[in-house]
């Protein structure tokens, strides 16, 4: 019995070797890195989320150029205040 599972052991490593690369069952990097065009609707929502980060950046920095005249208008009334 012993040496009839090492028998069957000893014809293993024929049927677990890598398949040629002749082999039809075997993918080629082709296949594997073959880039495809996102559809319609996945443009159409990038495009309306760059839309949306455009204007929210905007906003912000228009925010921010009106804070910084108001600090400025401020800064020069209480230079006004402290020198009268």
């Amino acid at each position: 019995m012993y040496t009839a599972i090492i028998n069957r052991y000893a014809l293993l490593p024929a049927y677990s070797a890598d398949p040629t690369p002749k082999s039809p069952n075997r993918q080629t990097n082709a296949t594997i890195t073959k880039k495809t065009k996102p559809s319609k609707f996945c443009r159409k929502a990038e495009r309306g989320y760059q839309a949306r980060l455009l204007t929210r950046a905007r906003n912000i920095c228009e925010a921010t150029i009106i804070d910084d005249h108001i600090d400025m208008a401020k800064d020069e009334r209480t230079d006004m205040k402290k020198a009268s």
